[in-house]
């Protein structure tokens, strides 16, 4: 077992991982559940196990609709331009300094611009009237 303290103290790094392969360990459990990220789990878990970073990982993390985007925003606010940089993906899993970087401004308008169309569509209540509903 790695003592981190003790590691620390002497100065002593682990080695460094890929964004990717970070991303994978975070994402790949609510994956495999079905919870998020694309439908291709076993590629995603069997890339990660043989710690395999590469173009089939990245087009496995961009697939997680959900956290893209907020990859992108912290990357783009801390000036990075891979949102997998692995600074990017520590913020976005556990936190650190980089989300001091984006803005409350730039937060809200990232969730306007990606959820407004959403939002903006037609209630489903319109033009139902009282002759609708056969009471």
């Amino acid at each position: 077992m790695i003592d981190l303290h003790a590691e620390a103290c002497t100065g002593d790094r682990l080695e460094p991982v890929s964004g990717a392969l970070l991303f994978a360990k975070f994402a790949a459990p609510p994956n495999s559940l079905g919870y998020c990220g694309g439908d291709d789990h076993r590629s995603l878990v069997d890339l990660l196990a043989a710690g395999l970073d590469g173009p089939d990982l990245v087009r496995l993390c961009r697939a997680f609709e959900g956290a893209w985007p907020y990859l992108r925003l912290i990357a783009t606010s801390a000036e990075l331009a891979d949102p997998l940089d692995p600074r990017v993906v520590e913020a976005y899993w556990i936190g650190n300094r980089l989300l001091d970087r984006v803005s409350p401004a730039d937060f809200a308008a990232d969730l306007e611009r990606r959820f407004k169309p959403r939002t903006a569509r037609r209630s489903p209540i319109r033009g139902i009237t009282s002759r609708t509903w056969k009471l």
